[in-house]
């Protein structure tokens, strides 16, 4: 799998939803590719077999069969997935809910605006805090040595 687009990807079981989060998306700026799945299980079957890794998975956690926990857990397991940018995007607001797609390896926790300007105004700051990319050589550090002994 390569990772040149700007692919996003959707997961949510409301229609209506992906309508509109797919608008909000072809309204910033970048050349985005969006692709969306009705289903938990439909993404998991899917997502091994895309020639183009994705470089952002926009979830919800309320999905019946396969929630967006499971798809957060399925994702964490594999290597080259689990370095996706994972956003939960859900009508809750429990703090439970928030906490626990934390644990389960979201990046960013929002939830879905009622109104469509909002929604638009979000993903524009989502797509250009998470896609924009670095004017240099980003690296992740997972450790940084200290010497404290001068």
């Amino acid at each position: 799998m390569n990772s040149d687009k700007n692919l996003i990807i959707l997961v949510d079981d409301n229609l209506g939803d992906i309508v509109l989060i797919e608008r909000a998306v072809k309204a910033s700026l970048l050349p985005i590719e969006f692709i969306s799945f009705l289903s938990g299980r439909a993404f998991i079957t899917h997502i091994f077999s895309l020639a183009t890794l994705p470089k952002m998975i926009i979830l919800d956690i309320n999905m019946p069969v396969l929630d967006g926990f499971e798809i957060l857990d399925i994702l964490g397991k594999d290597p080259a997935l689990r370095k996706i940018t994972k956003i939960v995007m859900s009508s809750s607001s429990n703090p439970k809910d928030i906490y626990k797609s934390y644990q389960h390896g979201a990046h960013c926790y929002i939830n879905k605006p009622l109104a469509f300007f909002d929604l638009k105004i979000m993903m524009q700051i989502i797509i250009l805090h998470w896609l924009k990319p670095y004017p240099f050589n980003y690296k992740r550090i997972d450790h940084v040595h200290y010497n404290l002994s001068h």
